[in-house]
């Protein structure tokens, strides 16, 4: 009312432009680098059905949150659908060219105060290599570096062990009377396998 008193820093009021609506959308640190200001990308109202829409990367954020390795990337609506109001929610979907990267289950990663390593099948014995991991698509994660292709990743079996421990690997199979059969399995052995590309 007029003639009112409020404290300092108290929000009054809030100013829309109903003719420019934005959303922003937190990504993985290691996926920004795919995208640049001008980018179309796919938007979902749910407040309005499931027809897509498109908007356009207006603006990414220079920072990187610490906390989560997530940084702010802003898309606006143009134009901006009928019935669209701030606040909805919206659903952004991100695409980008494939990228080829080498991949293990995400089991086999392993972690210590040293960092992220993954144990690797080495002439009979298990070798401590340090990694660095990537993105996690489902079961396995992306490891961009510390592993070459076709490295034998051991993938179970952790149990007591540790860099130059004698392993065997029960992912070799033989053929017995027109079956494929595992051989050397124990329950103390590590298993390796080839890591998925």
């Amino acid at each position: 009312e007029q003639g009112d008193v409020v404290p300092k820093f108290t929000h009054l009021l809030s100013i829309v432009d109903p003719k420019s609506l934005v959303t922003e959308v937190k990504i993985s640190e290691l996926l920004i680098p795919n995208y640049k200001v001008g980018d179309q990308v796919e938007i979902r109202i749910d407040a309005l059905g499931k027809r897509p829409f498109i908007g356009v990367i207006n603006r990414i954020h220079p920072t990187i949150d610490q906390e989560t390795s997530q940084g702010t990337i802003e898309v606006k609506l143009t134009p901006i659908p009928k019935g669209a109001r701030g606040g909805q929610l919206c659903r952004v979907i991100l695409k980008t060219s494939p990228v080829p990267s080498l991949s293990i289950p995400f089991n086999a990663l392993r972690q210590d105060k040293k960092g992220e390593y993954v144990y690797v099948f080495k002439k009979g014995r298990a070798k401590r290599v340090e990694v660095r991991s990537g993105l996690r698509h489902g079961r396995y994660v992306d490891i961009p570096f510390g592993l070459n292709e076709n490295t034998r990743v051991i993938t179970k079996g952790f149990i007591n062990i540790r860099d130059g421990k004698k392993v065997v690997d029960t992912t070799m199979r033989r053929k017995r009377n027109n079956r494929t059969q595992p051989i050397g399995k124990t329950p103390k052995d590590a298993v390796v396998q080839r890591e998925e590309k």
